[in-house]
């Protein structure tokens, strides 16, 4: 699945939303692992970057954009 699937949005909200709830508080690197495989589970392939930057902002207690609605 990439960007131009309608669905796309959505498909990455269900996964930020479960990687957010199950790995608030763990470390960085276990949040990549956690939302890099809900992401694939899901078809969805992302920059390993833009992954590593929500790990990131979910280890520090933030929701990334997707969760916060200004992806559309």
């Amino acid at each position: 699945m990439d960007e131009s699937d309608p669905r796309f949005v959505d498909v990455v909200r269900e996964a930020a939303s479960v990687a957010y709830s199950t790995a608030l508080g763990q470390p960085t690197h276990e949040i990549y692992v956690i939302l890099a495989a809900e992401l694939k589970q899901r078809g969805v392939y992302p920059d390993p970057a833009a992954v590593l930057q929500a790990a990131m902002l979910i280890s520090r207690g933030k929701k990334p954009a997707v969760l916060r609605g200004y992806v559309t």
